[in-house]
């Protein structure tokens, strides 16, 4: 994941939108939230905050998707190849 998020952070500027940007956003949620229940299970207290961080992150790629995918479809470049 450290990995993704540095390939992405360092190409964003080049990365454009596409559909298949939600494959990215739901299986990243489903990981933070099976980390908290492994922080939990473990009873390791220092996780949940990172997990939390993890998940106000994950609703702001969210919601950029959101906007990305409402304005693609408006415009009609979701459907362009």
């Amino acid at each position: 994941m450290l990995l993704a998020i540095r390939v992405l952070f360092r190409e964003r500027r080049s990365l454009h939108f596409h559909i298949g940007w939600w494959g990215f956003g739901f299986p990243t949620a489903a990981f933070a939230t099976l980390t908290l229940e492994v922080g939990r299970l473990w009873a390791i207290a220092w996780l949940t905050p990172v997990v939390i961080a993890l998940w106000i992150a994950l609703l702001l790629l969210i919601v950029w998707l959101a906007y990305k995918t409402v304005r693609g479809a408006v415009d009609g470049s979701l459907w362009r190849r």
